[in-house]
C-alpha cells in the first residue's frame, strides 16, 4: 500500500474515533461564573409597626355617644345607599338597648313615629329590639303608652311576624293591636309572612278568621298554583261576591298566569265572575 493511500486511511480512523468518542474533543468554552465577592448579604428589612385595626363602629359607651351617633348617621351619610344608613343606626340602636332599654324607649316616647310608615326612633327601636329579644320587646310595646302602641302598631307586628306569626296575629286581635282604619292591611300582611313560612298552618288560621288573612294566604299560594287555589275556593261554595274578595284576588294572580282560564271560569260564574275578572284586571 502505498503512502497516500495509508495516509487516506489514517484519516479516516480518526475522524471515526472522533464520532466514537474515543478521541478528546475540543475543551469547551468557560463558563461564566458570576462575581460573588462583592456582593453582600441584604440588610435585613425592619418589620412594619403593627397598626391597631381600624374599628369599622366606634365604641359606644354612653346613651350620649350612641345618640350623638344616631345624629351623625342620618346627617353625615344622607347621601348614602339607605341599607348603609340602617345598618349604622341599627348599630347604635342595638348599643342603646344594650346599655339602657328603659332610656331607649323613653326616647321612642319622645318620637313614636307614624302609624303607616316603618320609619323613624320608634319603630326602628322595636324592630331592634325584636331582634335582641321577642319577650322583652313585646313587654315593652304592651307598656308604652297608648299613642307610641298606635304609631308603631302596624311596623311592630308586621315585624314580630317575620320572627312569630301566631303571636303577631294574637296581638293583632288584642284591643291595643287592632285597627281603628279602614284601609289598615296589617292582618293581611302577618298572614301573608306566615304563609311564606308555614302555608298549611298559615291556611289553617285563616280559614273562618279574618277576610284579609283568608285573602292574604290565597293570593300568596295563588303565586304558584291559582288554577288549584281557585278550584279550592270553588268547591268550598264560596260565592265569587264573597266580601272576603278570596276568589277575586285569586283572579289577579290567575290571569297574570293562565288568562285563558281566568276568562273561562269568569264566564262560567255569571255575575260574580265578571265582578272578579274585572277586579283582576284593575291589579294588573
Amino acid at each position: 500500500m502505498n503512502r497516500l493511500a495509508t495516509t487516506a486511511l489514517l484519516l479516516t480512523a480518526a475522524a471515526a474515533g472522533f464520532a466514537a468518542g474515543w478521541l478528546p474533543s475540543a475543551a469547551p468554552a468557560p463558563r461564566s461564573v458570576p462575581d460573588i465577592s462583592r456582593r453582600t448579604a441584604p440588610e435585613k428589612e425592619e418589620a412594619p409597626e403593627t397598626l391597631a385595626p381600624v374599628p369599622l363602629f366606634p365604641a359606644l359607651e354612653t346613651v350620649d355617644a350612641c345618640r350623638d351617633f344616631l345624629l351623625m348617621a342620618s346627617k353625615d351619610h344622607a347621601s348614602r345607599h339607605p341599607y348603609f344608613r340602617q345598618a349604622l343606626r341599627d348599630f347604635a340602636l342595638r348599643r342603646w338597648l344594650e346599655l339602657d332599654a328603659e332610656s331607649a324607649l323613653a326616647e321612642a316616647e319622645k318620637q313614636p313615629g307614624n302609624e303607616f310608615s316603618e320609619e323613624g326612633f320608634g319603630p326602628e327601636l322595636f324592630r331592634v329590639w325584636l331582634d335582641l329579644n321577642v319577650d322583652s320587646a313585646i313587654s315593652a310595646w304592651q307598656q308604652a303608652s297608648p299613642v307610641l302602641a298606635r304609631s308603631m302598631r302596624h311596623a311592630f307586628l308586621t315585624n314580630l311576624a317575620d320572627k312569630d306569626p301566631a303571636r303577631a296575629f294574637a296581638l293583632s286581635q288584642t284591643p291595643r293591636g287592632k285597627s281603628r282604619s279602614f284601609f289598615d292591611n296589617t292582618t293581611g300582611e302577618i298572614f301573608r309572612r306566615w304563609a311564606q313560612m308555614d302555608l298549611k298552618e298559615a291556611r289553617a288560621h285563616a280559614t273562618g278568621g279574618t277576610a284579609a288573612g283568608a285573602v292574604a294566604v290565597a293570593s300568596q299560594e295563588a303565586e304558584s298554583s291559582p288554577a288549584d287555589v281557585l278550584a279550592r275556593c270553588r268547591a268550598s261554595r264560596t260565592p265569587l261576591t264573597d266580601s272576603t274578595w278570596q276568589e277575586p284576588a285569586v283572579f289577579a294572580m290567575l290571569l297574570q298566569t293562565d288568562p285563558a282560564t281566568a276568562k273561562l271560569v269568569a264566564a262560567a260564574a255569571g255575575e260574580g265572575g265578571a265582578s272578579s275578572l274585572a277586579y283582576g284586571l284593575v291589579q294588573q
